[in-house]
């Protein structure tokens, strides 16, 4: 997927330099781009309070210059949870069956799927967003990969919603 941003000014005398009489308002797209990094970045604050807020309940001794397994893997899981959630980017995780269990806010965005519907099918809901030609194969090879704990590298078309209507884009998975 291509995302572009636009400029705040525009060449009007078609010289290449910016229009003296632009006020510098940021388009409309512009402007959603920002408030939408804005709303990322809140979220970002959110989960690293919350994340400290784990920290602190952890009451296990250290060891001299090593975290106990269980914090680092509580950090790494938050890390990762706060990536997936913050990233403007298509970024989705499944557990190890398969299944979209967490939120996916960029998966969501950009497919039109309600959390309800990545959830329904016993959390192969997401797998409703893969084109009906594409949607077999793409099933039965992450399932062949989970089985074998091999990787998983396919490429699929998956719906983009964007102002009602639906298009096809090719994504590696």
């Amino acid at each position: 997927m291509a995302t572009g941003m636009t400029t705040d000014q525009h060449d009007e005398g078609g010289d290449g330099r910016p229009d003296p009489g632009n006020n510098r308002v940021p388009s409309l797209e512009r402007f959603d781009q920002l408030r939408s990094a804005l709303e990322r970045a809140s979220e970002a604050v959110e989960v690293a309070r919350r994340l400290t807020q784990q920290r602190a309940q952890f009451k296990q001794p250290e060891l001299p210059g090593r975290r106990p397994l269980v914090e680092r893997r509580a950090l790494h899981d938050a890390r990762f949870r706060a990536l997936v959630t913050v990233t403007g980017h298509v970024v989705w995780s499944t557990d190890v069956h398969g299944r979209m269990t967490d939120l996916q806010p960029a998966w969501m965005r950009f497919t039109g799927q309600t959390l309800a519907q990545l959830r329904a099918c016993d959390g192969w809901g997401w797998s409703n967003a893969l084109h009906p030609d594409d949607r077999d194969e793409s099933v039965q090879l992450l399932q062949d990969a989970l089985r074998s704990e091999g990787v998983f590298e396919h490429t699929a078309r998956v719906q983009h919603r964007l102002d009602g209507a639906v298009q096809w884009r090719h994504m590696l998975m």
